[in-house]
């Protein structure tokens, strides 16, 4: 019987998210919320805030720096004030970089805040469709019972909150508040129609907005690619080709051959042509790497343009096989080519 023995994969390594966990006291210092309870919804991982309010927890592997998570931390006598909602990004650096969370006494005014007021009410105006029933009136829909819940996860009387909640759609309805908040405005006194007809004017604004940035965006980035192309013309004309490969290599980041096939394939062409003048001019341990890359750009480019990267891709698969005959044993060896004759793919000699 043959045994084959497999080592055991090791785990990767597991990244660690840090929260610096406050609570504020009576007198409104802040103090480390030693013992409080610490998660990531969804994802579990619970922990304990230690000495000096420092809290760590488990980062899922297929969050990236700028996703979205939810943190959710309980301590007796208090709740979480900051950030809103529990919602963080995960950071840049998160094995370095820190994520405050301050938490406050329950009842405490500071929770009576606008923005607070504001998702309280998007919140409600969301969970309220739970008491659509079919043949029933959608109009006839309550939503005093997550004003309700609110005030007992934050430690208030349910009237208290009510009028600030009536005082908010009042302030936004006299000030005139943006589309978005006219529409809460609107679910707060039951006036559905109104509600939809200023979400729609809201949302319509933002596609507007978002048209434009995206224009913009195209704008700019067509803009950046012809400059990057100029700095990379320029170090050519020096004979500076690793500079040139780097200024095309920042250009392609900005453009798809999907949406512009012609610019991307003669940054393509540039990017390999650069690759090439490297791997002539480079030692027998990194010359292959480079005509490598070089073949793999230029081939590329080819599909798209044709005829004037062809000279360019034969060029380069005649000097990579005079440097891999010259190669010592034990380099790499590409086995296929671009036969120039037929277009097709053969075996090198």
């Amino acid at each position: 019987m043959l045994t084959i023995l497999v080592p055991l994969s090791t785990p990767a390594q597991q990244r660690l998210l840090h929260l610096r966990v406050w609570r504020v006291d009576s007198n409104g210092h802040k103090q480390p919320a030693q013992g409080a309870s610490v998660l990531t919804l969804g994802y579990g991982n619970p922990t304990r805030v230690q000495a000096q309010g420092l809290a760590q927890v488990f980062l899922p592997s297929q969050l990236e720096p700028g996703d979205p998570l939810t943190v959710h931390v309980s301590l007796e006598g208090h709740a979480l004030f900051q950030p809103t909602e529990g919602r963080v990004v995960v950071p840049r650096n998160p094995e370095g970089d820190e994520v405050e969370v301050v938490l406050l006494p329950l009842g405490s005014k500071l929770f009576l805040n606008d923005e607070a007021i504001e998702q309280l009410i998007a919140d409600a105006a969301h969970r309220a469709k739970e008491q659509v029933r079919p043949q029933g009136q959608p109009s006839h829909i309550n939503l005093s019972r997550y004003v309700r819940e609110w005030a007992v996860r934050y430690g208030f009387g349910y009237e208290e909150v009510r009028a600030q909640v009536e005082r908010w759609g009042a302030e936004v309805e006299r000030q005139r508040g943006d589309g978005r908040q006219q529409a809460l405005a609107a679910f707060v006194r039951h006036d559905f129609q109104a509600a939809a007809q200023y979400a729609s004017e809201a949302a319509e604004l933002k596609l507007q907005r978002l048209s434009q940035v995206r224009r913009l965006r195209k704008n700019l980035g067509e803009e950046a690619v012809r400059n990057l192309r100029l700095e990379a013309d320029a170090h050519v004309r020096l004979g500076d080709y690793a500079q040139a490969l780097v200024a095309y290599e920042e250009a392609l980041r900005y453009v798809s051959r999907e949406e512009d096939a012609r610019t991307w394939a003669e940054l393509k062409l540039e990017q390999g042509r650069a690759s090439l003048e490297l791997g002539v001019r480079a030692d027998e341990t990194s010359a292959c790497g480079h005509l490598e890359n070089a073949v793999s750009a230029l081939e590329q480019a080819m599909r798209v343009l044709g005829g004037p990267a062809q000279e360019s891709l034969q060029h380069a698969w005649r000097v990579l096989r005079e440097r891999r005959t010259a190669s010592p044993p034990g380099l790499h060896v590409i086995s296929e080519q671009l036969s120039p004759a037929s277009g097709q793919r053969g075996e090198l000699p």
